[in-house]
């Protein structure tokens, strides 16, 4: 069996180009502070308890930022790889989103990552983020909520 397409991945990058970037994260130490302060806070948590902490690696000499889970069956670390390009808040939180989204049978920009990917930006940029975020997938038809049975 092959790797699932990934229909999204350019709607996504186009909704992701409307919104503002947030804070430029110049080090590893500025990202990880962010990671952490995320993945401490109580709505982190109560959604995503077997990832208890992302480590920020330098992705320099990378061309793309990345995010992965690596750990045991029951608790789960998460890595993210952040090239000098990317390294700002709103990006920071892309690969988070990968982190987070990992499931059998979706790709990888697929509508349970756009989901998670906008309930990060809201939480942890602003609200206003989230609203241009929201307003680029509507644009862009990125697919976001859950299928309807």
């Amino acid at each position: 069996m092959g790797k699932i397409r990934d229909v999204q991945r350019s709607k996504i990058y186009k909704a992701e180009n409307e919104v503002q970037l947030g804070r430029r994260l110049e080090t590893v130490q500025e990202m990880q502070a962010f990671c952490d302060a995320i993945t401490r806070s109580r709505w982190w948590r109560n959604r995503w308890p077997h990832i208890s902490h992302i480590e920020v690696r330098d992705g320099r000499g990378r061309r793309s930022a990345t995010g992965y889970q690596a750990g045991g069956l029951i608790k789960r670390n998460g890595v993210i790889k952040m090239p000098s390009w990317s390294r700002n808040e709103l990006t920071v939180l892309h690969e988070i989103s990968h982190v987070v989204s990992i499931s059998w049978g979706e790709p990888d920009h697929g509508r349970l990552f756009a989901r998670n990917y906008l309930a990060l930006v809201t939480r942890f940029l602003s609200k206003q983020h989230g609203t241009q975020l929201r307003r680029a997938y509507r644009k862009y038809r990125v697919k976001w909520n859950k299928k309807r049975s």
